[in-house]
């Protein structure tokens, strides 16, 4: 699912470089905790993101927010301001920062995880910030094919 990391370069044949960033933080107050939460989240995410062109895959699990997304360096960095902004996010880790080429991971600005199935299986236990990189990038593939991203 996931391109190789490559060195900057223009488009390629149809596929773009992009900057891919995957980040876990801690949620703060009632963020998460609520379908409201959440979908206030999604909704804020989905403005951004489509404004900033950036698509991602979102997690919350047990006080957690695992988040991948993609999109240009710029609009990444934007995006982590606003991230550290957030009084709904605390003590932000980011995991991941490489250029990628490839497809974006989806059409959609921010994709909701469902944490169940297969998903729930690869996280287990653990709280999201006790995943390996491996398994972090197991679990987005894992996440990317349950989910119908080219709609």
């Amino acid at each position: 699912m996931f391109p190789r990391a490559a060195s900057p370069a223009p488009q390629t044949k149809g596929l773009a470089v992009l900057q891919r960033a995957i980040y876990v933080s801690d949620a703060v107050g009632s963020a998460g905790q609520s379908i409201l939460s959440i979908a206030q989240i999604l909704g804020a995410s989905d403005i951004n993101n489509r404004r900033d062109e950036l698509r991602g895959l979102l997690i919350f699990h047990r006080g957690q927010f695992l988040q991948l997304v993609e999109g240009r360096r710029a609009d990444l960095d934007r995006l982590f301001t606003r991230l550290r902004a957030d009084p709904r996010h605390e003590n932000i880790r980011m995991l991941i920062d490489e250029t990628v080429m490839g497809e974006p991971v989806g059409a959609h600005p921010m994709a909701p995880v469902r944490v169940a199935g297969k998903v729930e299986a690869m996280i287990g236990d653990r709280p999201l910030d006790r995943l390996s990189l491996p398994q972090v990038e197991a679990l987005f593939t894992t996440a990317a094919e349950t989910l119908d991203l080219a709609a």
